[in-house]
């Protein structure tokens, strides 16, 4: 039998599931299950800030693989003079989304 634990959210006491035993932090409630789990996903976030852009650029690239009509990422001023149309044939989706969001980076920077 488990010891009782408090819940690392609402403070209230609970025993344990035995399968997780003390690897378990908190209470079954769902609105601390909610928060366990918006934790987590801000955590991870934290680890890996550029897995959403990541995603976006595979995605993309998959449209483009199956020869789905993909329009060039929209970009800020001054960026969005460049010819991302040409970018896209010459290098390729991938290609070009990797320097709209490098683009991005480097406008971030110098306007700091």
């Amino acid at each position: 039998m488990s010891r009782p634990t408090p819940c690392r959210i609402c403070r209230q006491w609970f025993r344990p599931d035995l399968r997780l035993g003390d690897r378990q932090r908190v209470c079954s409630a769902p609105a601390c299950q909610a928060e366990r789990q918006r934790r987590n996903v801000a955590a991870w976030k934290q680890l890996h800030p550029d897995d959403a852009v990541k995603r976006r650029i595979v995605a993309r690239q998959r449209r483009a693989a199956r020869d789905e009509p993909v329009d060039p990422l929209t970009v800020p001023a001054p960026l969005d003079r460049l010819p991302w149309a040409v970018a896209q044939t010459e290098f390729k989706v991938q290609g070009a989304d990797f320097l709209a969001h490098m683009g991005r980076l480097l406008l971030g920077a110098v306007r700091k």
